[in-house]
């Protein structure tokens, strides 16, 4: 199995974990989740939706998202939203239930390039590192600790320093990790001369997942002419920046503790910050704020102070980051900072006590956004309520948006009655718009194909049709090879007495393709009313279409055979062959 060869873990310890890890219990820590009938739902994690089309179901052990496909088992949902591998969602789920876990055989360099980048990742760390503590670069520590920030802070969150030459890090590689790894990395760019070193002369600030390993990084430029000031890893398999703050790896736990997050902008704000005593902070990576981000904070707390930059583009910033939490469920707040200073600067200058005065006083974004309207906008009051409406359209708590369009009410001075009643005419409109795009959430992904007919009656509770698929089903007949691959790992459990575990299922499949398609087809199964008869229809209809596909073939090959009697006889009697069984079978469909 893939995932077993990649993960070193013996399939006793991943039993094991898959008994105690309950996928309710998992999901509903991020997720909201309403029962509805036999399963869960909520709005989905991976998304942006405002019906709730994401569904759990309990008996099964297994999720889908009918909006995105997202699907699979509890480990494919810590992988997806955590941003790890097979073997870190293993090593998580281990440590959330009290699960002591075996690790098995090892694996060569270049079978696991995740391994592989994320190795790279944290040796290219002490590389960068061990250069920035180099004497002929303290000029450029200097310029670090004259910023303010000490030693300490600056190994504990991995600053460094990037050379000038093309191959600095490269040359360390060389000969130890295949080229795929290499290149996966982010760390090289391939050129017509071959790879080079991504980032050359920057201050380098490593980045971290939530459980501390380093997935990328961030350069920031020392000659002032370099056009671009900042420039970061690419998205890679281990780095994800719409779903990776800054320094969370270290503050999660103060900011669970606290029940509130401060948001920065910048890698310096976060160090300076933090470094003043203020631990319940993160940076958004070089990034604007998206809902992978309000995901991530949401587990932690759902009291959200924003301190961006002091200038025009910091406060319009702030803004729509607070929108994104708001819509999110979460409740954000916007901390006034001098203007044309940003937190860096105020802290560096007068210390975290102003700083932190401000953060008591933080205010709504109805407030705040009025607040930037009344101070120099050319637009008319009605203009601003109709663009903080269509805002609040994206709000689906509707708690959180009738006091948003009170306070929106409160700091204009109109009527909530007048609020109200433009707010349901903008949604009336919205949703007229949006019909065209919607879907039924209740029904599964188009048409179902026989294919997957076939392999949601695999899942049947009647014994007697899973025999009839196992004795009388040919693999050969299917034409999809995602098919053929779930069917495969199918196949040794539809002789059994019991029903096969999908979820057990899911951990033999390696893409993650094929766990979406296998979570769609386990959660069509409880629609289906099966029956032997259907199972014998299924199976003779799909081996009817390939039986059509081979008399199409053994045709053409008939029309082009040479003068042969021999080879033309032998064709002759495969094609009547094939057309007997043909009709055989048609004559046999109930």
């Amino acid at each position: 199995m893939y995932f077993l060869n990649m993960a070193k873990i013996s399939e006793q310890s991943i039993e094991q974990i898959r008994n105690r890890a309950d996928i309710i219990d998992i999901i509903s820590s991020y997720v909201e989740l309403k029962k509805r009938g036999r399963n869960f739902f909520g709005l989905c994690p991976f998304h942006n939706e405002k019906t709730p089309s994401f569904s759990v179901n309990p008996d099964k052990q297994i999720f889908k998202c009918f909006g995105c496909g997202a699907g699979g088992s509890s480990i494919d949902f810590v992988m997806e939203i955590e941003k790890l591998d097979f073997v870190e969602s293993i090593k998580y789920l281990a440590d959330q239930y009290g699960v002591e876990i075996e690790e098995t055989h090892t694996i060569s360099k270049g079978q696991d390039i995740t391994a592989n980048i994320h190795e790279m990742n944290q040796n290219t760390l002490q590389i960068y590192q061990q250069n920035l503590f180099n004497e002929q670069n303290k000029s450029i520590l200097s310029h670090l600790t004259n910023r303010g920030l000490t030693e300490d802070t600056i190994k504990k969150f991995g600053l460094g320093l990037s050379s000038t030459k093309k191959d600095f890090v490269l040359k360390s590689f060389q000969g130890k990790y295949n080229s795929k790894s290499m290149l996966s990395s982010g760390l090289f760019v391939d050129t017509k001369y071959g790879y080079i070193d991504r980032f050359r002369n920057r201050i380098m600030f490593s980045l971290f997942n939530i459980t501390g390993k380093v997935i990328g990084f961030a350069g920031r430029a020392i000659d002032k002419n370099e056009n671009a000031k900042y420039i970061n890893s690419p998205e890679t398999q281990v780095y994800n920046k719409s779903k990776t703050l800054y320094g969370l790896h270290l503050t999660k736990n103060e900011i669970s503790k606290q029940d509130s997050a401060i948001i920065v902008e910048g890698y310096i704000d976060f160090l300076q910050l933090y470094q003043s005593g203020i631990k319940n902070i993160v940076a958004v990576s070089g990034t604007a704020f998206t809902d992978g981000h309000a995901h991530l904070l949401k587990r932690l707390t759902k009291n959200v102070l924003i301190a961006y930059d002091g200038d025009s583009a910091g406060i319009s910033a702030a803004i729509k980051a607070s929108y994104v939490l708001l819509k999110n469920g979460l409740k954000p707040s916007i901390i006034k900072i001098p203007d044309g200073l940003d937190p860096d600067d105020w802290v560096l200058k007068e210390g975290a006590g102003p700083f932190m005065d401000s953060a008591k006083n933080a205010i709504s974004v109805i407030e705040f956004s009025y607040n930037k309207f009344k101070n120099g906008s050319n637009e008319n009051v009605a203009d601003f309520i109709n663009e903080t409406l269509l805002e609040l359209a994206q709000i689906n708590d509707d708690v959180i948006l009738e006091i948003n369009l009170k306070l929106l009410a409160k700091c204009t001075g109109i009527s909530f009655e007048s609020i109200k009643n433009n707010f349901s005419n903008i949604i009336i409109k919205k949703e007229k718009r949006d019909q065209y795009k919607k879907t039924e959430t209740n029904v599964a992904l188009e048409h179902l194909s026989l294919e997957d007919d076939l392999l949601m009656l695999c899942f049947s509770k009647d014994k007697k049709i899973r025999h009839e698929i196992y004795n009388n089903f040919n693999l050969n007949w299917m034409r999809g090879e995602q098919s053929k691959r779930i069917y495969k790992q199918l196949f040794v459990h539809l002789n059994s007495e019991f029903e096969p575990d999908a979820s057990i299922i899911l951990d033999q499949l390696d893409s993650k393709e094929d766990h979406k398609k296998l979570a769609s087809i386990v959660f069509e199964v409880d629609k289906m009313t099966p029956s032997i008869l259907m199972a014998k229809n299924c199976i003779r209809r799909i081996e009817h279409i390939y039986l059509k596909k081979q008399l199409e073939h053994y045709r053409n090959k008939l029309k082009n055979a040479e003068d042969s009697f021999k080879e033309d006889s032998n064709l002759i009697l495969k094609i009547s062959e094939i057309q007997n069984k043909m009709n055989s079978i048609k004559s046999s469909i109930a």
